[in-house]
């Protein structure tokens, strides 16, 4: 080893006394003053290759001297010099101090030093009687993990144990998780049989009514539970059951007309309430707000998109094809984005002025000093804002393909098949588990809800020849939609099971990007062919 070549040895006075060298900090304890000292040193020439202690064996720490290890802790690893003559028990204190283990909670507390063939040291003898070589890498095992299994003379124990071993057990964080889910759920059931109560929908009655004070009291509790209590997951749950209310509250701010139902206004007013009680959660939650980021972004979109809508007569699928893409697209743009939001710094120097004049005379302005916990803090806003922006998009999606696949249009129910296919594999822009989750499961929504689309809304003609007795029609579209959910079945299976465990090779890896792009450029041709620009120019040349 080149770098332990030259070691002159040191001193270690009064108690132990361990060096570090490599990555390990110097432990250095001081005495009282009174204190008898005894002072031992041992050197070695500064072109040494030998080991420690003056007369020892090359390689081996058999005189009075150090040997210098490597110990490996389960969380950290450390290169130290060690007193070769100590027992290795008086040795552990100082060990355990330079790589800052400390037991868990409830384990039995103590540690071991094992060997790479799986030697525990033993406690009462030194590194020198146990040959251990300088350079040798030592484990630092817990003492729980060094346990015999224990022996029971009990059959119950025996049940019992096993069960409590192989179990999770019920506990008080599983009992607030389920509650908290509950108090989410409930509040959102509110506001569908509210909404649901009223022939017409129209919410500007007793219904909107009920529907809105609740949205706005359970506003105001997710606000305390965040802002007073520091609670997240209450905030988030009864946040999240807020904004159904919400939506349903607002709609009924304009009375319907007579003879008619909801329409494009109603939305445009519950995507208004909803903006508006998470830009509220958003500001009022120190923390963790990246679901309401995500109905932050996803009421916008709605709000633009169906103010559009109301100017130009869009239809529901024509709106739906104008956020289905954009919500693929905006994706790569996300990442960027949020740190823009984030206020996240960006390493950059600025061109020094004087380099336009010829030479440089002047000196380097001093850099200004980096302040890290700030940075810290930037960088965690920046991950919230980015995984509720990937959420918002995946509400888009998800919502826009609804539209598309519950339509009887096929170039809609094309797009919703593109917009699916482009969410899932736009997954892999990100590393996350929050980002990744949301747009896997935004691309398998929109799938299944093309699936029940296809499947509850079959062609009218369809449906008139089978109560005519002729249901060869459906029958050949049961097989072909049977047909394709189980070959998409079988293939994402196989990528599930095949890919963790072989990874992607070049050859796949390239055929899954000429795919991405292929989906991806099929999106813009779909959504024109949904606003029926060509047939329209078809007939503006024939």
């Amino acid at each position: 080893m080149d770098r332990l070549r030259g070691w002159r040895g040191t001193t270690y006075t009064g108690s132990l006394r361990a060096e570090a060298w490599g990555g390990g900090t110097a432990g250095r304890p001081t005495t009282d003053e009174g204190e008898q000292q005894v002072s031992m040193t041992a050197s070695a020439p500064a072109g040494a290759t030998g080991g420690s202690g003056t007369g020892a064996p090359s390689g081996a720490g058999l005189g009075f001297g150090f040997c210098r290890v490597t110990i490996v802790a389960p969380d950290s690893r450390i290169d130290v010099a060690l007193p070769d003559d100590v027992p290795v028990a008086d040795l552990y204190p100082e060990v355990l101090r330079l790589s800052q283990q400390s037991p868990a909670e409830g384990a039995p507390v103590g540690y071991h030093l094992v060997r790479r063939d799986g030697t525990v040291l033993d406690g009462a003898r030194s590194f020198a009687a146990q040959r251990i070589l300088d350079g040798e890498l030592l484990t630092l095992r817990p003492f729980a993990e060094s346990l015999p299994p224990a022996v029971l003379d009990d059959v119950s124990e025996a049940v019992a144990a096993a069960v409590t071993k192989d179990r999770t057990l019920w506990n008080g964080d599983l009992t607030r998780a389920a509650g908290l889910v509950a108090g989410g759920i409930l509040p959102a059931l509110l506001a569908f049989v509210a909404w649901s109560s009223q022939i017409r929908h129209d919410m500007n009655s007793l219904q909107g009514i009920v529907a809105g004070v609740t949205a706005l009291l359970l506003v105001i509790i997710a606000g305390v539970r965040a802002r007073v209590y520091d609670d997240r997951g209450s905030a988030i749950a009864l946040g999240l059951g807020a904004l159904p209310n919400a939506a349903v509250g607002g709609s009924g701010l304009l009375a319907l007309s007579a003879g008619e139902g909801i329409g494009r206004l109603q939305f445009l007013l519950a995507c208004a309430a909803v903006l508006v009680a998470a830009v509220v959660l958003t500001l009022v939650s120190p923390g963790g707000d990246g679901p309401f980021v995500a109905f932050v972004f996803a009421s916008a979109i709605g709000l633009i998109t169906s103010f559009i809508a109301i100017l130009t007569d869009l239809r529901p699928i024509e709106t739906a094809a104008i956020c289905a893409p954009l919500a693929v697209v905006a994706l790569a743009f996300l990442p960027g984005l949020s740190m823009r939001f984030a206020r996240l710094p960006i390493g950059f120097e600025p061109p020094n002025p004087s380099r336009g004049g010829g030479y440089d005379t002047g000196e380097a302005a001093p850099q200004e000093t980096i302040d890290v916990e700030r940075v810290a803090a930037q960088a965690r806003r920046g991950h919230e804002l980015l995984v509720g922006l990937v959420g918002g998009c995946a509400l888009v999606a998800v919502g826009a393909s609804i539209v598309l696949g519950f339509s009887n249009n096929v170039w809609a129910e094309l797009l919703a098949l593109a917009t699916g296919i482009a969410m899932l594999m736009r997954a892999h822009l990100f590393r996350y588990t929050a980002q990744v989750g949301a747009t896997l499961a935004a691309g398998l929504a929109a799938l299944v809800f093309l699936g029940l689309g296809l499947a509850l809304n079959p062609p009218h003609d369809y449906v008139r020849d089978a109560f005519l007795g002729d249901t060869t029609a459906l029958d050949i579209r049961s097989v072909w939609l049977a047909a394709a959910i189980g070959a998409a079945a079988a293939l994402v299976t196989a990528i599930g099971l095949v890919t963790p465990e072989r990874g992607v090779t070049p050859f796949w890896g390239r055929f899954l990007e000429i795919a991405e792009s292929f989906v991806l450029l099929t999106l813009i041709p779909l959504s024109l062919a949904v606003f029926d620009v060509y047939a329209r120019a078809r007939a503006m040349t024939s």
